[in-house]
């Protein structure tokens, strides 16, 4: 079953268009069974999202789309109460100190928290796009070493050669270094219509 692990809502100011109502009313027709939110640098919908997706037998998945210090972004995603907990400590950790947590950071907080590498502003993926494929693998091997098996490397599919290209190296990188790999959106809109929005 496909569930969409990074999605936006319109609490992530000027990024997304997308409404909870809209969001699960998609899942409920897609037939999807879960759904995670991860608006930037915050857990906003939390509440709204978790009482609709309840009601209409939804899994709700709360997680967000966090600066790095680095001036990078990973998408965390709560997997219990623990990790719930930890999400709010990081965020706080966040609007104490703009700039962005650090990795140090995500290691004091990372229990019950599943760490996905980040869209292509997400640290591994950035250092793929420069060609320096050692320096993602050392990232790479520097989150897993933090997150354990919670660690996945995001693979957002778009059109277009580059993202094949980039796809691959992905893929490649999480077979040399054992990391498995998750298909996922950057969801910003709901429908393709909802673009311009965007």
């Amino acid at each position: 079953m496909y569930v969409p692990l990074h999605v936006h809502t319109y609490y992530s100011f000027l990024r997304s268009s997308s409404s909870v109502e809209e969001l699960i009313g998609l899942a409920r027709e897609g037939g999807m069974g879960a759904l995670a939110v991860t608006d930037y640098d915050g857990l906003y919908a939390a509440v709204p999202f978790y009482r609709l997706a309840h009601n209409h037998g939804i899994k709700p998945i709360l997680g967000t789309e966090i600066s790095l210090a680095s001036g990078s972004r990973v998408t965390l995603l709560a997997k219990n109460s623990t990790g719930y907990r930890n999400l709010n400590q990081l965020i706080t950790l966040l609007t104490s100190d703009p700039q962005g947590v650090e990795l140090e950071d995500l290691d004091r907080h990372q229990e019950g928290i599943i760490c996905l590498s980040g869209c292509r502003r997400g640290p591994v993926t950035r250092e793929i796009l420069a060609r320096r494929v050692q320096h993602a693998e050392r990232v790479a091997g520097q989150y897993r070493d933090v997150f354990g098996e919670d660690y996945f490397l995001e693979m957002q599919w778009g059109p277009g050669d580059r993202d094949r290209w980039l796809l691959s190296e992905i893929n490649a990188l999480g077979q040399r270094l054992q990391i498995s790999c998750v298909a996922v959106p950057n969801s910003h809109y709901t429908r393709p219509e909802d673009e311009i929005l965007y």
